[in-house]
């Protein structure tokens, strides 16, 4: 029992050590010369989007301005908004999203993980806004990885940084209201994450 628990401590200890070294990386502002987020579809399976505008202060907090936020809505009149930021090397832009969500006016209503696919773990917000509800959900992918944790994309970055490995990051978020049942809208918001699973793939490698 020691002995595991000192592996542990170790572990723990080793994961913050690497997470604040790369802390004192600098990070810089990107322009997306490689990767360009907003070639990721506008239309897909039926869905079709518009573009949502953003003050040039939110692209110099972020420190890129390579990402999206678009409305898309389905033949049914569902609307899911997605919001992608994606970077080949600056990890600061992968940021928890509760962060922005409650300085737009949102609460926290819920927090959970949720499985979306084989390949992708998520993590599940309950939101709420005066009587409106939304639901909210959003992953990270760094390669091949995706996580619903924030420290896990952070050390996966960390460690390939410190070896000289590619090290691009993307952050993933969907949000949809509550109109019928949170059931629902959970479904809406899977349906549509499995639907643009192979989009990531080729648009934020």
């Amino acid at each position: 029992m020691r002995e595991k628990r000192f592996f542990t401590v170790v572990a723990v200890l080793a994961l913050t050590a690497v997470v604040s070294l790369l802390g004192y990386m600098p990070a810089r502002f990107e322009t997306g010369r490689g990767v360009r987020i907003a070639e990721f579809p506008r239309a897909f399976s039926g869905w079709n989007s518009v573009d949502l505008p953003l003050e040039p202060e939110v692209y110099a907090l972020l420190e890129t301005d390579n990402l999206i936020m678009r409305n898309y809505t389905n033949p049914q009149g569902e609307v899911v908004n997605l919001y992608i930021i994606y970077s080949d090397n600056n990890r600061k832009v992968a940021h928890p999203p509760e962060l922005c969500l409650q300085g737009a006016g949102a609460s926290i209503e819920g927090k959970s993980e949720i499985r979306l696919t084989d390949q992708i773990s998520a993590t599940q917000l309950v939101l709420g806004n005066g009587d409106a509800k939304e639901l909210g959900l959003y992953w990270y992918k760094a390669g091949k990885l995706y996580t619903g944790s924030y420290i896990r994309q952070q050390f996966d970055i960390a460690v390939k940084t410190l070896f000289r490995q590619p090290a691009s990051i993307a952050m993933i978020r969907l949000l949809a209201p509550v109109k019928q049942s949170p059931e629902k809208t959970l479904q809406l918001l899977q349906s549509f994450a499995r639907e643009i699973q192979p989009l990531l793939d080729r648009y934020a490698p």
